[in-house]
């Protein structure tokens, strides 16, 4: 297995906002990403490919999946605490997965996925709880005509891996070694 970190943001911290609502320039990086993807499928046919994102980068991952030929599928998205609207429609995404779309979600995370996007807004635009914070809120996620959406919220067990169900819990190696890690090598 390869790990790839691919920074979607200007690498400028104070630019946050900018990150999370500039909707134009996220959506080149999306196309930017989308073709990075193609070519390692072209250049290594046959080796799956998992798109994991934390905050932004989750709602960025579900936009890179939507945006991906059907025939460029990847294995599967993790979404860590993704700061994507609850009814964002994740058909077009879940349809370019093989496996489907895990997300991790909790209440815990009340001050940037709570407060922060029902000031500042989602990835997406919308005022309100994210869904890092609450989960997704939708019916035909769960539809058996593709791969399945996998809901886990934040449960006390996760405090031994070192995530107290906050923001940041979910970056913590320990969190992703015991939690993210044994879907992508399953």
């Amino acid at each position: 297995h390869a790990l790839e970190i691919f920074d979607w943001t200007t690498g400028w911290n104070p630019l946050f906002l900018y990150h999370l609502r500039g909707w134009r320039r996220n959506r080149r990086v999306v196309d930017r990403l989308a073709r990075r993807i193609q070519d390692y499928q072209r250049d290594y046919p046959g080796r799956p490919v998992w798109l994991v994102g934390h905050s932004g980068g989750g709602a960025m991952s579900v936009l890179t999946a939507e945006t991906l030929p059907e025939d460029s599928a990847v294995a599967g998205v993790i979404l860590l605490g993704p700061a994507l609207s609850p009814r964002y429609p994740l058909r077009p995404a879940l349809r370019r997965t093989r496996h489907g779309i895990w997300n991790f979600h909790s209440h815990g995370d009340w001050l940037f996925l709570g407060v922060g996007t029902l000031l500042c807004g989602t990835l997406d635009g919308r005022h309100g709880p994210a869904a890092g914070f609450v989960g997704f809120r939708h019916d035909d996620a769960t539809s058996v005509e593709h791969p399945p959406l996998v809901q886990i919220p934040y449960g006390p067990a996760m405090l031994s891996a070192f995530n107290a169900g906050g923001h940041f819990g979910y970056a913590n190696r320990v969190f992703v070694a015991e939690h993210v890690a044994p879907i992508v090598l399953r």
